[in-house]
């Protein structure tokens, strides 16, 4: 209750604006809190609208939930707090307790103002009470009873709330302004959206197609995809119950099925569906006209592949060569006026009438295959009907694949004395022809010497083979120098590069079996040097298939393939210096640099500093310029090799001599247990190869992964080429 004639003007005055503030700011309070709900449920509906946009049922359940959805906001946020009444004392308390000191003037003052209660107190008392409390109401901070803060707290929010809803559809998904235009204006939506409407198209939809014929019907899915579609068929003018339904096959396009009509003998109606979504009803009619009974195709390709034209009978299915022309003859079971090939995009192509011999009815046309379409045959029958006499034929661009190189023989690593002779045969396959094949050849990876083994000047052949024989003798090597070897086969448009071979140079053979034992390939899982230079041949091999194939890797490939090689390069540094670091321990003072076993620390240390060399330019992703002092590194280890096992044969002929002594030694350095004791080699042999599985080097693993990563990638490509073969 308000009291103008008792209470004082000034605390009258402080009532009504603290009431007025309060309602004001509920209102901007509500405001803000249904606009922000606003926004949040409209565009939510939207995008939900937009997914049922087709969906009656939903869209009205969508419609009446933001209904209520606002209708409670509102509700709750604006209508409740205003109608609840709030009395002069309360909002004097309220006052009171925002300004402390008033000792509870204003409520006082407000409630002896009650007519009962100011007839039980003496006028003095109430005149001295209501002047009291006037003077408190003049000194009252009204912004700290009702902050203006709050006020420009509500109202950024409730602005924020209308931004974000428009910037939503303006900038937003185009999804959500339709999905609101099918909510709230659905008839306007519907008029203006038709093409993102849910449908099935078929083709050839409503045809006249000749008596006998097999029809492919195509579905088209619009705007949604579907995992299986049904199609209908039944006699024309047949009841309901008389629809056929079939499942229809899925096409090459993602979005496409199709279904095959055999024999057609009488008109025919038929239409397709998909949950929640039908097509229309079209009709085969059916009637006596010429046909296309069989197509055969005459290739005429690209003049760079040197091939001959090749027919192909009885197919209208096209796949060629970009730039093939392509001769389609078709032949018809009655004579028609005219006939043109219609490609997909609804190009026509005119045929014309051949003659034959045997008097065959034959429309002939050309197609130069330049992109993925299809075609068909449409006629003009005598009478001037016009209609689709063939089915639809796919044309299929296909990719000219590089050719596919390898080596016959030896086909592996080999090793061999100085003076042996070594044969090799490279040979090479391509889908349309191999123009040439090469041979490169590196002594201890110095300069390439070329060596052309086949060089076709006119036509090219699918495979081609060429020979060449080392004479080792020639170069003057020794042991420990290797032979690398890698080929090279090109046709009209690609180059090719085979796997790298080495060819190793071995000592003389001494008839020594122990010896072959304790150093013949690394067997005992121990850092032999052989097993050392093994491993620094495959990481060649690896940078080497880096280079040949670098262009076809991603980043990422790319990345992970030069991590790996980088770190097997980091692991086989680090094992030989750990050798080199146990010889020098072991060997002490009587190590003398000009014997063999300083020579054999000299290589290896050599070895250790080319291998440093190539690190970084791993780690800078430059395989060409790794690849040479990762070469040498493998010449320096295969040294290193050679004189191991030049002391192994000297400490078999020594005996128990002091050379026997420290061959042992060195043996065990090497974890080559050459005990003369064969049983316990044999022990020792099997418990470092357990121990070697158990702790397989995470470098080796990747790069072994690399490895048949490539590998699988070469017969891939071997595959595609025996494919493209068979076409």
């Amino acid at each position: 209750m308000n009291y103008p004639t008792y209470i004082g003007e000034q605390l009258m005055t402080l009532i009504q604006t603290v009431r007025r503030q309060r309602n004001g700011l509920f209102w901007l309070r509500g405001l803000a809190i249904l606009l922000a709900v606003a926004a949040g449920v409209l565009l939510l509906v939207g995008w939900a609208a937009y997914k049922q946009r087709f969906n009656a049922g939903a869209l009205v359940g969508l419609r009446v939930g933001a209904l209520v959805a606002l209708l409670a906001t509102a509700w709750l946020a604006l209508s409740r707090p205003l109608r609840q009444r709030v009395s002069d004392a309360q909002l004097a308390r309220l006052i009171e307790e925002k300004s402390p000191g008033l000792d509870d003037s204003l409520v006082s003052a407000i409630e002896f103002a009650d007519d009962e209660k100011r007839t039980l107190t003496s006028a003095a008392i109430f005149e001295r009470l209501n002047a009291k409390a006037n003077q408190s109401a003049h000194n009252v901070n009204l912004d700290a009873i009702v902050p203006r803060k709050r006020f420009w707290q509500y109202g950024g929010a409730a602005f924020a709330s209308v931004a974000l809803f428009i910037g939503a559809l303006l900038f937003g998904p185009q999804e959500i302004r339709k999905g609101l235009s099918q909510v709230v204006t659905p008839e306007a939506f519907a008029a203006t959206t038709d093409k993102d409407a849910l449908k099935i198209t078929l083709k050839p939809g409503n045809a006249r197609v000749p008596k006998g014929t097999d029809q492919k019907i195509v579905a088209t899915t619009v705007n949604f995809e579907a995992e299986t579609l049904t199609i209908f068929t039944r006699k024309a003018g047949a009841g309901d119950d008389q629809w056929v339904s079939a499942q229809m096959e899925p096409a090459k396009a993602k979005n496409e099925f199709q279904h095959f009509i055999f024999n057609i003998q009488e008109d025919t109606e038929y239409f397709a569906e998909a949950p929640g979504c039908k097509s229309e009803i079209y009709k085969f009619t059916v009637a006596d006209l010429p046909y296309v009974k069989r197509i055969d195709l005459a290739y005429d390709f690209p003049a760079y592949t040197g091939m001959a034209r090749k027919v192909v009978e009885d197919t209208g299915e096209i796949a060629a060569l970009a730039g093939t022309s392509v001769r389609v003859m078709a032949y018809l079971t009655h004579r028609a006026k005219s006939a043109r090939i219609v490609l997909k995009d609804g190009t026509k192509l005119d045929m014309q009438a051949e003659n034959t011999e045997d008097g065959a009815l034959i429309m002939a046309g050309t197609i130069n295959v330049t992109k993925e379409s299809s075609y068909h045959i449409e006629l003009t029958s005598v009478d001037g009907d016009v209609y689709n006499g063939s089915n639809e034929y796919d044309i299929v661009v296909l990719e000219d694949m590089p050719p596919v190189v390898t080596f016959e023989k030896p086909g592996r690593d080999t090793r061999a004395t100085s003076v042996e002779e070594i044969f090799s045969q490279a040979k090479a396959e391509d889908d349309y022809g191999v123009s040439s094949l090469e041979m490169f050849i590196s002594v201890n990876g110095g300069e390439e010497k070329k060596v052309e083994l086949q060089n076709l000047q006119r036509e090219a052949a699918k495979s081609l083979s060429g020979a060449h024989t080392f004479f080792l003798e020639e170069y003057g090597l020794q042991p420990g120098d290797f032979v690398s070897y890698y080929a090279k086969a090109r046709d009209a448009r690609h180059e090719t590069t085979s796997d790298i071979y080495f060819i190793e140079i071995k000592p003389f053979e001494k008839d020594f079996k122990q010896s072959q034992q304790a150093g013949g390939g690394g067997g005992a899982g121990g850092e032999q040097p052989n097993a050392l230079s093994k491993q620094q041949k495959e990481l060649i091999a690896a940078t080497f298939r880096v280079i040949r194939e670098e262009e076809r890797y991603n980043e990422q490939e790319k990345t992970e393939n030069y991590n790996t090689i980088s770190l097997g390069q980091e692991k086989l540094r680090d094992a030989t210096n750990q050798v080199i670091e146990r010889i020098k321990r072991r060997m002490g003072n009587n190590l003398d640099p000009n014997s063999d076993f300083g020579k054999l620390i000299e290589y290896m240390t050599q070895a250790a500093k080319e291998m440093e060399v190539a690190i970084p330019l791993l780690k800078g992703k430059n395989a060409k310029g790794a690849l040479p002092p990762e070469q040498r590194a493998l010449q320096n280890l295969l040294r290193a090799d050679a004189i191991f096992r030049e002391i192994q044969v000297a400490q078999q002929e020594s005996g128990q001599g002091q050379g026997s002594q420290r061959a042992e030694e060195l043996a065990d350095l090497f974890e080559l247990e050459m005990d003369k004791k064969k049983n316990q080699y044999e022990t020792i042999q099997r418990e470092q190869q357990q121990q070697g599985q158990q702790q397989e080097d995470e470098a080796k693993r990747k790069l072994e992964e690399l490895a048949r990563r490539q590998q699988t990638e070469l017969e891939q490509q071997q595959q595609r080429a025996q494919q493209g073969q068979q076409q």
